[in-house]
C-alpha cells in the first residue's frame, strides 16, 4: 500500500559497520529478536549466521566467555590480535559488550567501540592436515601423477587463502536485513570464516602446458589502461556469468564487490587465451582463489561450454526478487538505491505498481524513463547512431563553421548496437565556441523537432583560455545536454548526450568519453598513484596546473592525434578505442 509519509530516520546509523552477529547468551528468544530488530532499524547489517559476521555483540563480560560463545557457533580463534590488526589485510573479528549498543541508543549517538571491546582475534583456519589430505587409502602410496596433482592443488589453495584474507569487510547495503538487498548479495557472496578449499583441478587440465603469458601478466600489472582489451574474448561465456554476479552486487549496494568483479572481468577480457584451469586463473593479476573456484565450478558444470553455469548465477536468474529489482533499476533515472526503496519500502512488484501508486512522487526524469522504457530498452544500430550524429553535426556547423564532432562511448569502441548516443563537439581554433553555443544548438534541434524532451543541461561556462584552473573546483565540468531524440514522428525515442569540449581539453575529453568504465577508472588511478596527477575529461593536472603537453589542439593534428599525445604523455601508451573494452 502506498505510504504518504516518508519513513522516520533511524535512531542511529550503523550502516558503516561490518556484518554483525548477536550472541544468544543470557537473552531470551523474545529479547534477542527485539534487539536484532533494533539493530536493523539502525541500518546495521545483522548476520543470521555467525560465519558471515566480523563484529559480534553479546551480553557477556570476559574474553574467556567470548571464546566459549564463539566456539558454540563454530568459530575458533587464535591468540588475540592487537588493536592495530583491525583494518589490516588479516581476517579478524571483534567482540563487544551489548551495553555498547544499549548506551548508544540511550544517548542518541554512537559510542566508540574500543571501551566496550572484549576481544579482537584472528580466525583460526581449518587445519592444513584436514584441508590438504587427499581422499585416498592411507595404505596405498600415491602415484607420481597424484603427487603432482596434490602439489598443484596446494599451490592454488595457498593463493585462495591469500585472496580470502585480503578481502575487506563488505559495505553494508542500505535496505538490508535477511529479506533486503543484502540477501541478493549473499547469493553470490560466500565468506565462511573456516575457509573452504579451491576445488581440485583435474590432472589433465592442470598439467597441460600453458601458453606464454602477456607481459602485463608477468609483471602483475593491474591497470587496464596499460594493456589492450579487445571487444571479443575467448573467455566470453565465463565473463558473461561474472557480469551477472557483478550486477547483483550493484543492486545490493556492495561497491567493494562491484570493484573486485570489474577488475577481474577486465583482466579476463584482456587475456588472449582460453582459460583451462583454476591455477591459470589465479596466475592473472586481480584474480584470486574465489575467481578460481568460480571458474572450476563453471567449467565442471557441463561438458558443453554453452550450457555451463555457476550455481549462484542460476539462483539469481531464478530469483523473483532479483529480477524485479533488476527491472526497476533498468528504468532510466532510477538507480539501485531507488529500486530497493520501491521494492522494500513501498512493496511494489511491477512497473504498473509504480505508475499507478507512485507516479506523483517520481521526478520528471523518472517519469520520462518509465514512459519511454520500452523504447530505451531497444538497442540502437550503428547506422542509426551515425544518422543522429550527422544531423547534430549539420546543425552545429550551421551555427559555427568548422565545428568537429566525434561519436564516443560504446560506438567508438566498436559496439554493433548501443544503448544511447554520445557525441562530442569541439573546434580546432581556440575561443571559437563561446559559452552560449550549446544553447543555440539545442534551440536549432528543437525547431527541427528532433528533440522531444530535455532531461538535463549542465553549463559551467568553462574558461577556455585559462590553462591553470584548479582541478578541485572544475572536475569534469564540460557543458553537456542529456536529451530524448526522435528522428521521425512515430519512431523510437532515443537517449542522446551532447558534450562540448573546448579546444584546450579536446584530447582529454575524447580520452575520457571513449573508454569503458574500468578503463577510465584505472586511468584516473594510474595518474594519481603512478604520476601524482589528477585526470578528468577536462584535463590533466599536477596540483593546480595543467600538465604541459596535455592540452590544446595543434594546427597539424587531427582530433585523434591530440588524444594520442595525451596518452603518451600520461605514460599509458596509445591503443585504439576498440582495445579499451574492459566490460
Amino acid at each position: 500500500m502506498f505510504r504518504q509519509l516518508a519513513p522516520p530516520p533511524p535512531p542511529l546509523n550503523l550502516g558503516h559497520l561490518p556484518p554483525t552477529f548477536l550472541f544468544k547468551a543470557r537473552l531470551t528468544m523474545e529479547k534477542r529478536k527485539e534487539l536484532r530488530e533494533k539493530l536493523r532499524a539502525c541500518r546495521c547489517r545483522v548476520a543470521d549466521a555467525a560465519t558471515d559476521a566480523s563484529l559480534f555483540i553479546g551480553d557477556i563480560n570476559t574474553p574467556k566467555r567470548c571464546e566459549m560463545e564463539l566456539r558454540r557457533v563454530g568459530i575458533i580463534v587464535s591468540a588475540a590480535a592487537s588493536q592495530a590488526t583491525i583494518g589490516t589485510k588479516k581476517w579478524t573479528i571483534q567482540v563487544v559488550k551489548l551495553s555498547w549498543f544499549t548506551k548508544s541508543l540511550e544517548k542518541g549517538q554512537i559510542e566508540p567501540l574500543e571501551p566496550y571491546t572484549l576481544l579482537i582475534a584472528d580466525v583460526q583456519l581449518a587445519s592444513q592436515t584436514r584441508m590438504n589430505t587427499p581422499a585416498s587409502s592411507p595404505t596405498a602410496p600415491p602415484s607420481e601423477l597424484a603427487q603432482a596433482t596434490e602439489k598443484k592443488r596446494k599451490e592454488i589453495l595457498e593463493r585462495a587463502k591469500a585472496d580470502a584474507e585480503e578481502s575487506p569487510a563488505p559495505k553494508r547495503a542500505r535496505y538490508g536485513g535477511p529479506k533486503g538487498v543484502d540477501s541478493i548479495v549473499s547469493i553470490t557472496k560466500k565468506a565462511p570464516l573456516i575457509r573452504q578449499t579451491t576445488p581440485t583441478p583435474s590432472p589433465e587440465r592442470d598439467t597441460e602446458e600453458r601458453p606464454e603469458p602477456p607481459e602485463w601478466v608477468k609483471t602483475k600489472n593491474t591497470y587496464s589502461c596499460c594493456r589492450s582489451t579487445p571487444r571479443e574474448s575467448p573467455n566470453a561465456l565465463f565473463i558473461s556469468q561474472l557480469k551477472v554476479i557483478k550486477h547483483s552486487r550493484i543492486i545490493g549496494g556492495d561497491q567493494i564487490g562491484v570493484r573486485a568483479y570489474s577488475t577481474a572481468i577486465a583482466v579476463i577480457q584482456a587475456y588472449p587465451y582460453p582459460l583451462r584451469s583454476a591455477s591459470e586463473v589465479v596466475s592473472l593479476p586481480g584474480c584470486g582463489g574465489k575467481l578460481a573456484r568460480l571458474f572450476d565450478e563453471w567449467k565442471s558444470s557441463d561438458p558443453e561450454p554453452e550450457k555451463r553455469m555457476i550455481s549462484s548465477v542460476k539462483e539469481l536468474e531464478e530469483s523473483r526478487v532479483y529480477q524485479t529489482l533488476k527491472n526497476f533499476e533498468s528504468i532510466w533515472g532510477i538507480g539501485a538505491d531507488t529500486a530497493a526503496k520501491l521494492y522494500y519500502e513501498h512493496d511494489y512488484r511491477t512497473l504498473d505498481d509504480i505508475i499507478k501508486q507512485h507516479w506523483s512522487k517520481l521526478s520528471n526524469v523518472q517519469k520520462i524513463g518509465l514512459k519511454y522504457h520500452e523504447d530505451f530498452s531497444k538497442p540502437i544500430p550503428r547506422r542509426e547512431v551515425e544518422q543522429i550524429a550527422a544531423l547534430i553535426q549539420s546543425h552545429a556547423e550551421a551555427i559555427i563553421p568548422g565545428v568537429q564532432s566525434m561519436i564516443v562511448g560504446g560506438y567508438r569502441r566498436g559496439k554493433e548496437e548501443c544503448g544511447d548516443v554520445d557525441i562530442l563537439l569541439s573546434h580546432q581554433v581556440e575561443g571559437t565556441m563561446d559559452s552560449d553555443f550549446l544553447w543555440h544548438l539545442l534551440k536549432s534541434l528543437e525547431n527541427a523537432e528532433l528533440i522531444t524532451n530535455t532531461l538535463s543541461i549542465s553549463t559551467q561556462r568553462l574558461q577556455q583560455e585559462d590553462p591553470n584552473r584548479s582541478f578541485k573546483s572544475h572536475s569534469d565540468s564540460l557543458d553537456k545536454a542529456l536529451l530524448i531524440w526522435q528522428t521521425d514522428k512515430g519512431g523510437l525515442r532515443r537517449r542522446v548526450d551532447i558534450i562540448i569540449a573546448p579546444t584546450i581539453c579536446a584530447g582529454t575529453a575524447l580520452l575520457g568519453w571513449t573508454g569503458a568504465a574500468t578503463f577510465e577508472r584505472d586511468l584516473r588511478l594510474y595518474c594519481e598513484k603512478e604520476r601524482g596527477w589528477k585526470f578528468s575529461s577536462e584535463g590533466v593536472w599536477k596540483g593546480n596546473e595543467r600538465v604541459p603537453g596535455t592540452f590544446g589542439w595543434r594546427e597539424e593534428e587531427s582530433w585523434e592525434d591530440v588524444e594520442k599525445r595525451v596518452m603518451e604523455i600520461i605514460g599509458v601508451g596509445w591503443r585504439p578505442p576498440t582495445e579499451r573494452c574492459t566490460g
